[in-house]
C-alpha cells in the first residue's frame, strides 16, 4: 500500500486538522509520510498514492505552490482549506473545511488502498465505471481521477443525480450557475463538450448521450 503525503502549513488551526487526520488514517492502517518541502520532486519509487495540504485558505500563492507539488509527485493533491478564493488548478482538488475527518479519511484510504499490490493483484476484475464522490466534489473512472472545473461539476452531478434518464438544458445550466436572464440554452452544450472529452474520449466509452428534444442524459453502462 503507498503512502499518502502531507504537507501543513504553519498555523494551529491546520495543525490540528492534519493530526485528526492522521490519527484516523493511521487507525485504517494507512501511511502517512509528512512532507516538509513540497515542491520537491519525489525520490524513487516513492510516488505516493495521493497527497494532501492542509491550508488556512486557497488563494493564487498557495493554488500556485500546491500546482506544483501536483505536477513534481505526478498524483492528485487534495487541498483542505476553510475557504477557497479561487477555483482549484488542473489536479488540485479542494476540499471545505470542517470536513468531518472521518468522511474525508474514507476517500483518502480507498485511493491509497487502490494504489497498492491489492488493486493490481486481480486484473481479471472489472474496473470501476463512473463514480462520483459528492463528500469531496470528485469524479474517477476505472479507478482514475477526473479534473473537473466547478461547473463541470455541476452538471456531472446534475445528470448523475438522474441517471438514465434525460435532463434539459435549461435544467442542466441552472445547476451550473443558476438563473441567468438572457442567455441562451445551448451554452451547455460546450460544458458538455468538455466533458466527453474529460470522459468518454479519454475512456473510450459512451456515457454521455444527446437526447433529441429533451436535453442529455449520462448511461448507468457505457456502451
Amino acid at each position: 500500500m503507498k503512502p499518502i503525503l502531507l504537507y501543513v502549513e504553519d498555523d494551529r488551526t491546520c495543525r490540528e486538522y492534519a493530526r485528526m487526520l492522521e490519527l484516523e488514517l493511521c487507525d485504517r492502517g494507512v501511511e502517512i509520510r509528512p512532507e516538509e518541502d513540497p515542491g520537491r520532486a519525489p525520490r524513487e519509487n516513492e510516488t505516493p498514492a495521493t497527497a494532501v495540504w492542509v491550508g488556512k485558505r486557497l488563494d493564487p500563492r498557495s493554488a500556485k505552490r500546491a500546482a506544483r507539488w501536483r505536477a513534481a509527485i505526478g498524483v492528485p493533491v487534495f487541498f483542505c482549506a476553510e475557504e477557497a478564493l479561487m477555483s482549484a488548478p488542473n489536479g488540485v482538488l479542494y476540499v471545505e473545511r470542517p470536513l468531518g475527518a472521518a468522511a474525508f479519511c474514507d476517500s483518502l484510504a480507498e485511493l491509497s488502498a487502490g494504489a497498492g499490490p491489492s488493486a493490481a493483484k486481480e486484473r481479471t476484475e472489472p474496473l470501476p465505471g463512473l463514480i462520483l464522490n459528492r463528500t469531496l466534489r470528485t469524479a474517477t473512472c476505472r479507478g482514475e481521477p477526473i479534473f473537473l472545473t466547478p461547473r463541470e461539476w455541476a452538471i456531472l452531478e446534475r445528470l448523475d443525480s438522474d441517471r438514465g434518464e434525460p435532463v434539459s438544458r435549461e435544467e442542466l445550466i441552472r445547476s451550473a450557475r443558476g438563473p441567468v436572464p438572457g442567455r441562451g440554452s445551448n451554452e451547455i452544450d460546450v460544458y458538455i463538450r468538455r466533458l466527453r472529452k474529460k470522459i468518454d474520449e479519454r475512456f473510450e466509452v459512451r456515457y454521455l448521450i444527446a437526447v433529441r428534444g429533451e436535453g442529455y442524459l449520462l448511461r448507468r453502462d457505457p456502451v
